[in-house]
């Protein structure tokens, strides 16, 4: 069985992409915002400030009748966007076109 982290290298790897790549916010909503355009789904990412624990909350939802949804409230930003991306690779979500590694 493979670690979230372990997930998430391997889907980014697909895309020609590492860890490093997206750490930043910025560049895991750029990597989220070309998955979705090209494959006309919906990523949200929402910081609930009434919430004392798992204040920030990662959606992923897909425009197939019947499709998983992603989600996960956490503590931590980078253990929501490792989460995100292992079920990506899980479910088999890869699409190439449009991310462009920094390497």
């Amino acid at each position: 069985m493979f670690s979230r982290k372990e997930l998430a290298e391997k889907y980014l790897a697909g895309l020609g992409a590492t860890l490093d790549d997206v750490c930043t916010l910025d560049r895991f909503v750029e990597l989220m915002e070309v998955l979705c355009s090209n494959n006309k789904s919906v990523f949200l990412f929402k910081l609930d400030g009434e919430r004392t624990a798992k204040k920030y909350t990662f959606v992923m939802s897909f425009s197939e009748p019947g499709s998983s949804i992603i989600r996960i409230d956490t503590d931590e930003i980078a253990d929501g966007v490792l989460y995100v991306l292992s079920r990506l690779e899980q479910l088999n979500f890869l699409q190439q076109q449009g991310f462009q590694s920094d390497k």
